[in-house]
């Protein structure tokens, strides 16, 4: 039961950076190594909740992996466009 809400806590923790992020393109106070390292870790726990076969591991990771995963796309889009207008 703590595995599941502790998940159910730290995935929608990402919702309301996620959100402005998306209605402001703006993500000039966003660090890409940070999101970089959170995905990539993300996907470490992912593969260990498929190998110990844990439904809540799994689901809470796949959500989070979603949406940090387009927080960093659009890190990724919109840095670069700011870096070229420079």
């Amino acid at each position: 039961m703590f595995g599941i809400i502790a998940g159910l806590l730290t995935t929608i923790s990402a919702m309301p950076q996620a959100l402005k992020t998306i209605r402001t393109r703006d993500v000039s106070g966003l660090s890409l190594l940070m999101y970089t390292c959170l995905v990539v870790g993300q996907i470490l726990w992912l593969i260990h909740g498929l190998i110990i076969l844990d439904p809540g591991l799994i689901l809470s990771n796949i959500v989070s992996l979603i949406i940090n995963g387009i927080i960093l796309f659009m890190l990724l889009k919109y840095q670069t466009k700011r870096d070229r207008n420079k």
